[in-house]
């Protein structure tokens, strides 16, 4: 086993920006998002975050009637919350590759 000072432990381990955007694919299990403003986010999937971020529950009517009675009929649809500020947020899904979830999200925005 090799040693490491604390010097060679941190420029190892250091944050990457990748310089992504909004979002970036920390691991293949990881996003991490670069917030500065609101997001909508599944319910339970924040694992850490880094700076000023406020969260809100997402309310019962906060889509529209229609959104309710949608959910409540066919049992479509997670829970969200709305991530609002600015800082860094890593989410994740029960250990999911989001790779696909990045795809779909960039070819959006």
């Amino acid at each position: 086993m090799s040693k490491y000072s604390i010097a060679e432990f941190i420029k190892k381990t250091e944050q990457e920006d990748k310089g992504e955007g909004l979002f970036e694919l920390e691991t293949p299990r990881m996003l991490e998002v670069n917030l500065n403003g609101m997001i909508w986010a599944k319910a339970g999937s924040m694992v850490a975050y880094n700076g000023k971020i406020k969260y809100e529950r997402e309310g019962i009517l906060e889509h529209g009637l229609g959104s309710m009675f949608k959910k409540a009929l066919t049992g479509e649809g997670a829970s969200l919350m709305k991530a609002n500020g600015e800082g860094k947020l890593y989410l994740a899904d029960s250990g999911k590759k989001l790779s696909s979830f990045i795809y779909k999200t960039k070819r959006f925005t």
